[in-house]
C-alpha cells in the first residue's frame, strides 16, 4: 500500500495543471533514411509514480480476470473507480500501468483524463 505521505504527494503532482507530465516526439527520419516512429517521453515524477506503485505492492496480477466481469456494464475500467473497492481499485491501476507496454500513451492518457489522479483520490479514502 502507498503510504498517506506518498499518496498526499502524488495527488498534489497530478493536480497540478502547469506541469508538463509527459511530451510525444514525433516520428522522423534519419540521416540514413530509417523511419524512428513517434514515441512519448514521460517526466521524472510519472516515472517515479509507476516505480512507487511496484515497490509498494499495488498492482494486480490477475487484474485482467478481476475486470473480466465488468466488461459489458462499463466503457472503460476508469468508470468503475468511484464505487470501488481496494482491490479492484488495484485492478484499473493495474490496467492503465500495464497498459503502456502495449501501447505507447496509455499513461498519458490516463493522466489527461484525470484517471491516476481519481484513483489516488479513491485509494486516500482507504488509507485514512
Amino acid at each position: 500500500m502507498l503510504t498517506k505521505e506518498k499518496l498526499d504527494k502524488y495527488i498534489d503532482y497530478f493536480s497540478n495543471e502547469q506541469m508538463e507530465f509527459f511530451k510525444w516526439n514525433n516520428p522522423e527520419e534519419t540521416k540514413t533514411g530509417v523511419v524512428q516512429l513517434g514515441f512519448v517521453q514521460y517526466e521524472e515524477g510519472v516515472q517515479n509514480f509507476i516505480n512507487d506503485l511496484y515497490e509498494a505492492d499495488m498492482l494486480d496480477p490477475q487484474y485482467f480476470e478481476h475486470l473480466e466481469m465488468y466488461k459489458t456494464k462499463i466503457d472503460a475500467p476508469a468508470d468503475l473507480i468511484p464505487t470501488a473497492d481496494f482491490d479492484l481499485l488495484k485492478s484499473i491501476l493495474t490496467f492503465y500501468v500495464r497498459g503502456e507496454k502495449y501501447s505507447d500513451g496509455v499513461w498519458a492518457s490516463a493522466i489527461d483524463e484525470g484517471v491516476f489522479l481519481a484513483i489516488l483520490k479513491r485509494l486516500q479514502e482507504f488509507v485514512n
